[in-house]
């Protein structure tokens, strides 16, 4: 059986909870929420994966 594999990622202002090569399943304001239903999503898919981002860093004044 095939694993599925489940990403959170930054995108804008929110956290988004996907499935590879998919569209957004949910989104979220923080990354912990999004981190929760995709281990969720993860227990009830196996074989599964989470992969989580992290959010990209701004770049400061030079």
């Amino acid at each position: 059986m095939e694993k599925k594999v489940f990403e959170v990622v930054f995108s804008r202002e929110e956290w988004i909870l996907r499935r590879r090569g998919r569209r957004a399943m949910a989104t979220f304001s923080t990354r912990e929420e999004a981190i929760e239903l995709g281990r969720e999503k993860c227990r009830a898919n196996r074989p599964s994966l989470l992969r989580v981002g992290k959010k990209p860093h701004e770049a400061g004044p030079a």
